[in-house]
């Protein structure tokens, strides 16, 4: 009994976790900082000292399972040892989960909800850590900006625009940082029945209808 002293504080009044609503980054501590720096193989991988990095950023208008809850993951280190920074573990609407990252072994970058960076035919792991460039909440509209830096020789900028109620909108930047042959590819983890008509792909679950629809060809 003495050992679970102090773990839940009981004598706080309850109330509603209101904080946690619309874009809510969680930023890592300087001991998270230091835990990636001592594990990092390059240099290039050591986290800036004046540069915002983050664990986890999560969209929600509220707790109710019918709105639209996304969180986008930050690390690609830690003891999880997924490869899925800059990705979206969980993306949810009506009830339903339309887009996840549910398995624990299947770590690489082609499994996540990401964009994939092959240059000269090699796929390097990314960077440990992900960079909160902006964040900002609004009453109709929620914005992030994070880059995962030096990515295979390449940074990748992700933007985030939520229309609250309405969509995502997802715009990834990829700047060249050395020379070579790159290859990108986006990639989205759905749940449901498929189909894909050019560049709209529309996902079933039961009478449920979830879409994404791409700029690019």
């Amino acid at each position: 009994e003495d050992m679970y002293s102090g773990v839940y504080a009981v004598d706080i009044e309850e109330e509603p976790p209101s904080r946690y609503l619309g874009v809510f980054p969680v930023t890592l501590d300087e001991a998270s900082l230091r835990w990636s720096a001592r594990r990092s193989s390059e240099n290039g991988q050591i986290p800036s000292v004046s540069g915002r990095y983050f664990d986890k950023i999560s969209f929600r208008r509220s707790f109710d399972p019918q709105d639209e809850y996304l969180l986008l993951d930050g690390l690609s280190t830690m003891s999880h040892g997924h490869q899925d920074g800059n990705t979206v573990s969980r993306l949810t609407w009506k009830d339903h989960i339309w887009l996840f990252d549910l398995d624990y072994i299947k770590m690489t970058p082609k499994y996540h909800n990401g964009v994939i960076v092959t240059r000269n035919g090699v796929q390097e792991p990314p960077p440990p850590l992900t960079v909160l460039n902006d964040a900002a909440d609004f009453e109709r509209i929620g914005f992030t900006r994070t880059t995962s830096e030096d990515y295979n020789g390449a940074d990748w900028e992700r933007t985030i625009v939520w229309r609250k109620g309405k969509y995502f909108l997802f715009l990834d930047r990829i700047d060249a940082l050395r020379e070579g042959d790159f290859q990108l590819e986006a990639r989205w983890r759905t749940r449901g029945e498929v189909d894909l008509s050019e560049n709209h792909l529309t996902v079933r679950q039961g009478d449920k209808r979830f879409n994404i629809i791409s700029a690019d060809e």
